[in-house]
């Protein structure tokens, strides 16, 4: 039995939906814990519910801004799992006088998430970790 806590960054929910939908079709256990600010508190709520692993979309180019912050919940309820992000991986630097979004996935990948940009990227890395469990 395998168990996703799934959220995103934003009001964007369309591939949240979409996320859920997959994975539980392939019979895993989805925990909402919501869009947004809200996605910490939602977060914190996992380990009594036995995540995983968790799932952030994000679209709005704030993924290098909330994975600090989703690390620092995941750490105080002592959630030792993996965090895979998909979406638009995009952020405006502060320092940029454009206001153009750059992309951020190297970041994000040094934030120590795994990052994909499609449904199928998740499933084979869910597939792999459920096999390392069960090996």
């Amino acid at each position: 039995h395998f168990t996703v806590c799934i959220t995103s960054t934003d009001v964007h929910e369309c591939g949240k939906i979409l996320v859920e939908t997959v994975l539980a079709r392939l019979g895993l256990t989805v925990i909402d814990a919501g869009i947004g600010a809200e996605s910490e508190l939602g977060v914190g709520k996992t380990p009594e519910n036995g995540a995983d692993f968790v799932a952030v979309g994000t679209y709005k180019g704030l993924a290098l801004h909330y994975l600090p912050s989703l690390r620092d919940e995941t750490a105080r309820v002592e959630l030792d799992v993996p965090i895979f992000v998909w979406g638009k991986l995009n952020q405006i630097p502060e320092d940029n006088p454009s206001n153009l979004p750059v992309d951020v996935t190297v970041e994000v990948r040094a934030l120590a998430a795994i990052v994909g940009l499609r449904v199928e990227d998740m499933v084979k890395e869910l597939i792999r970790k459920a096999r390392g469990q069960h090996q």
